[in-house]
């Protein structure tokens, strides 16, 4: 069993949701920005391969949030097993997801296609 101190655990547990709804809003504010862009350029006289360009540039920089995203996922989920090992895992630190409410231990009662996190590779979801 690994030993956490309970007040570090809510401190990141905090940190983690604070982060992904950063993300989330900066993907959200590129997402509209890119939107704004495009429908502005639409009618400028631009070269097509001009305005292609600029459309790919916007377009990785959201797979890149995307990657982003995911990583950081994967890292919480890693947390979350960790916390689940550790001395504290009885203390509710919250959900760092938007879904507090939707919160499922893998038992005899609830589908695998539930499980949120696999314990053997905390960053892989377990299949459906």
């Amino acid at each position: 069993m690994l030993n956490l101190d309970q007040a570090a655990v809510v401190v990141v547990a905090a940190e983690a949701q604070a982060a992904v709804d950063t993300l989330d809003g900066a993907y959200v504010a590129h997402l509209r920005m890119s939107a704004e862009a495009v429908d502005g350029l639409r009618n400028s006289g631009l070269p097509i391969a001009q305005t292609g360009r600029f459309m790919t540039q916007l377009f990785e920089g959201q797979t890149a949030a995307l990657a982003w995203r995911k990583h950081t996922q994967s890292a919480i989920s890693t947390l979350q097993v960790i916390h689940r090992h550790s001395n504290q895992a009885e203390v509710d630190i919250g959900c760092p997801m938007p879904w507090a409410s939707l919160q499922a231990e893998v038992s005899d009662d609830v589908p695998s296609s539930l499980a949120l996190v696999d314990d053997e590779d905390p960053g892989v979801a377990t299949a459906s």
